[in-house]
């Protein structure tokens, strides 16, 4: 028995031992190091694209100015219509976007604006914050190129080579503060505040307001609808400070294969101290894709504008009617890189506004062969 004591005393010491053994191992064993918080992810992106064309018009105007056209307004010479240099950037939920750009269309594209500012070099510049918020609120404050109607500034992106009349009469870009919100997958808001239409240099006190939604769907299809209010006349102006509105809509699809069919309509009003001014424009266009590397494109464009006695035109012509029609053979010898377009296009008004050989004339004819490539 006492034999069997010693025993049952040894075992009952050995496996206290044994458990402060193993108690003080895992005490000792080292806590795990803290996983250090990873760095915001930092991009940038370089690109930019270059513009060359040569166009003839049948009016043979002595100034060789193609005149009421978005930026090819050269004729019978070779002409640099944009070289354009694109840098983007980011940081966790800071970003940034600068474009600048030289050559012909600086001198259309900040024309409204007082005096040769060097900042007409500047196609583009804006900083923003991302703000956690859902699914994040996008905040930007600068110059941003102006997201009213279908068409886009860089001809690569475009269907024909020249703009539409549409393009042309329309705000390039606005000054201000936005704000964009994607509500789903499929439907982004946009807010902005901005200094009002083609306006770095404010020509009045009261700031423009923008609202636009922005859509996808079946088909490729992108659409948005924008509207946009706000005093535009300078100030001083016999016609008063009246509030102007712009209502925008705009989508583009795949109707069939290698078929894209794009369609842009707009409609305004002011009521000024003579009465009111208002407008109604519409462009429709077609884009076959005949080959991998060959685009076959049409569009009509036309422009209604309505003038009170004693007001100033809001738009260039003044003429009450401006329409265009436009067909463009687009090769694509580097899809990604380049592209070559050979266009005829026809204008027409219900006043003069065109220039021919002895002063102006109703109606204008070019042709004009492009090139543009971009990296």
């Amino acid at each position: 028995m006492r034999a069997l004591h010693r025993i049952v005393l040894l075992a009952s010491i050995g496996l206290a031992a044994a458990s402060a053994g193993v108690g003080r191992a895992q005490t000792a064993e080292p806590s795990p190091t803290p996983t250090a918080t990873p760095a915001p992810s930092a991009t940038f992106k370089l690109s930019g694209y270059g513009e060359v064309f040569v166009s003839h018009n049948f009016n043979d105007p002595d100034n060789h100015i193609t005149n009421n056209r978005g930026f090819d307004v050269r004729e019978d010479r070779l002409a640099i219509d944009n070289v354009v240099v694109d840098a983007t950037g980011s940081a966790g939920a800071f970003s940034g976007h600068l474009t600048l750009q030289a050559g012909l269309t600086p001198d259309t594209y900040y024309a409204s604006e007082p005096g040769d500012r060097a900042w007409r070099h500047v196609q583009q510049a804006y900083a923003g914050y991302n703000i956690p918020v859902g699914t994040g609120l996008l905040v930007e404050g600068g110059i941003f190129l102006s997201p009213i109607g279908a068409e886009g500034i860089a001809v690569k992106d475009n269907q024909n080579w020249s703009r539409s009349d549409l393009f042309f009469g329309l705000p390039f870009y606005h000054a201000g503060v936005r704000a964009t919100y994607a509500l789903t997958p499929s439907a982004t808001a946009m807010v902005m505040i901005c200094k009002g239409w083609n306006d770095v240099v404010d020509n009045n006190s009261s700031p423009s307001l923008m609202a636009q939604l922005q859509l996808k769907g079946a088909r490729s299809l992108e659409a948005g609808v924008l509207y946009m209010g706000g005093s535009e006349r300078p100030t001083g102006a016999p016609e008063g400070q009246p509030w102007r509105h712009l209502v925008d809509g705009w989508a583009r699809f795949e109707a069939v294969k290698d078929v894209w069919l794009q369609v842009q309509a707009d409609a305004g009003l002011e009521e000024n101290q003579f009465g009111r001014s208002s407008w109604v424009d519409g462009a429709l266009s077609a884009r076959y894709k005949a080959r991998p590397f060959l685009n076959l494109a049409a569009r009509g464009d036309v422009f209604w504008e309505s003038v009170p006695d004693g007001a100033a035109p809001i738009f260039w012509s003044g003429a009450g009617r401006v329409a265009s029609a436009t067909f463009t053979v687009d090769l694509r010898p580097f899809p990604d890189h380049m592209a070559v377009m050979l266009e005829a296009r026809r204008d027409w008004a219900t006043s003069d506004i065109y220039f021919e050989a002895a002063g102006t004339a109703r109606a204008q004819t070019t042709v004009t062969l492009g090139v543009t490539g971009w990296f």
